[in-house]
């Protein structure tokens, strides 16, 4: 069929080009509005999550245990034709869920009713209550009765907290004939030099404040009810200088954590006072080190930078452990460092998917609940062997198969699907979660560091900031030593009590046998 041509006038022409112009304008203007919309959407979305993630933290269940049910339940409506089914054709997934790591702790033997005795150590006060003596006398025969028992009834009493005042008294000698010379003894060294506080009072002042996170005004109210009127300068003061004399102390810990074969790190914010900043509050950090034995060391500083963790561990070799923050990376580029990864972070991104009613992960986290339960059992039955056996043989085939179906996934996942995150967390960290499998001493996740952390934060929730940056400094020396002890489960107040009594005539040479592994080692030889 032949084209036919079509005369219009310059009028018409000049409408039809108008008209296109104003077509073109249209559709700029619809596809600029389409990708405003979608960006808005995105927006929404974003926000949307983070609104979900703060109802869930301030209304949710907080634990990360998971009932098996409810992963049978979300198993059941599983739909084929929308999410990649992952092939665990292995037999170590195909069995029941008590052996998947959901099991259920064993019932505890129901301990006898009745009214629990109370311990032996405690001292005993004894108060005899006899009848009227017109009772002892028999109301039949008139005969006086005997003793044929008795009934014993025990109740706890409290007795306050008791303040002494230890008195020094040193006598002074001199010749009575030239009395040129005076001898008297050399005074006992102090925590404080010539300070009203015992370094038994100090320690109490320390554990109260670090281990029980009690603010000083609080403390000082409560010295109040027992006739002590100190201020809270005092009593800061009285930190400031115990802080200072420990400070020794915390670089021997340094030390003794650094020379481990694996040390995990984090870092927590706290608020710290800075009359140099424009807000006169800034954001500080704490870092902890935490070795292999149970020595926990704590730095502060002023950002969340690396530098921190890079200076501390600039001569360390060996194996690190934390989680994957960017800033972190920057201790990793040493290679004589070695990158171990943080299966309990891995586990928390498909758990918040879970929470939001996502089913695909529900398989990464039946995996990793499999992965912990046969570290734990392998722990309990044979110890470092057992585990290395247990970890080639059956934990690493599950490891590949769950990297395998994570790789699967992530060619068709998309960024607004709840596992995305956790997807992508597990492949970029796939060789440091898999360095667990090559040496049987690592563990799977730095929750040791973790629970330090906690403790910090009850602690942040109490005290509110730090003072200046040099209290930060100074609570990091304090920290080091108190989650030390708390890690190895001492009695913080003797531990502390004894250090600081004897810690000012110690050696330098010396300090590394007064580290609260040390102390623990000779305590549990006495005894």
């Amino acid at each position: 069929m032949d084209s036919e041509t079509i005369t219009i006038s310059k009028a018409e022409f000049e409408a039809l080009t108008q008209a296109k112009e104003k077509l073109e304008e249209t559709e700029v203007k619809f596809t600029r509005a389409s990708q405003s919309l979608k960006e808005k959407c995105a927006q929404v979305d974003k926000l949307q999550k983070t609104l979900d993630k703060l109802a869930r933290m301030l209304f949710g269940k907080r634990s990360e245990k998971f009932n098996p049910d409810q992963l049978k339940l979300a198993f059941q409506t599983w739909d084929e034709s929308d999410q990649v089914k992952p092939d665990f054709s292995k037999e170590s997934f195909e069995t029941p869920d008590e052996e998947m790591g959901f099991h259920k702790k064993p019932r505890r033997k129901r301990k006898p009713g009745g009214r629990r005795k109370l311990p032996e150590h405690l001292e005993r006060e004894t108060d005899i209550i006899e009848p009227e003596p017109e009772e002892l006398v028999c109301d039949c025969c008139q005969e006086p009765k005997r003793r044929i028992g008795e009934d014993i009834s025990e109740r706890l009493i409290y007795v306050p907290a008791q303040f002494k005042v230890k008195k020094t008294i040193r006598p002074k000698y001199a010749c009575p004939n030239c009395r040129k010379t005076v001898t008297t003894a050399n005074p006992p060294y102090q925590a404080i030099h010539k300070g009203l506080a015992d370094s038994s009072f100090l320690a109490h002042l320390l554990v109260q404040k670090y281990g029980y996170h009690l603010p000083l005004d609080r403390q000082r109210k409560m010295l109040l009810e027992h006739g002590l009127d100190f201020s809270t300068g005092t009593l800061s003061n009285w930190v400031r200088q115990s802080s200072s004399l420990l400070k020794v102390l915390a670089r021997a810990i340094e030390n003794e954590a650094l020379g481990n074969y694996v040390v995990q790190f984090d870092e927590t914010k706290i608020r710290v006072r800075d009359p140099t900043h424009e807000k006169k509050i800034r954001n500080g950090h704490l870092w902890l080190f935490c070795g292999a034995l149970g020595s926990v060391v704590c730095k502060a500083s002023v950002t969340k930078s690396g530098d921190l963790p890079k200076t501390i561990l600039a001569s360390y070799s060996g194996f690190i452990q934390a989680d994957a923050a960017t800033p972190f990376d920057v201790v990793y580029r040493n290679q004589e460092r070695v990158e171990v990864g943080c299966w309990a972070h891995c586990r928390r991104y498909f758990e918040n998917a879970a929470k939001k009613g996502d089913q695909a992960c529900q398989w990464a986290i039946m995996a990793i609940a499999k992965i912990y339960k046969l570290d734990r059992d392998a722990r309990r039955s044979g110890g470092i062997e057992e585990l290395r056996i247990t970890r080639e043989t059956i934990s690493k085939p599950i490891v590949n198969e769950l990297f395998n179906w994570l790789r699967k996934l992530n060619k068709t996942m998309i960024e607004s699907d709840a596992y995305y995150e956790g997807v992508r967390y597990a492949l970029n960290q796939e060789m440091a979660l898999k360095e667990f499998l090559n040496d049987p001493r690592l563990n799977l996740d730095n929750s040791r560091v973790e629970r330090g952390m906690k403790r910090i934060a009850i602690g942040r929730k109490n005290w509110l900031f730090a003072g200046s940056p040099a209290g930060a400094e100074r609570a990091a020396v304090i920290y080091s030593i108190v989650l030390s002890c708390q890690e190895l489960e001492l009695n913080l107040w003797d531990y502390l009590s004894y250090v600081m009594k004897v810690l000012p005539s110690t050696p330098g040479s010396q300090v590394a046998t007064l580290t609260p592994i040390k102390w623990a080692e000779n305590q549990s030889s006495k005894s």
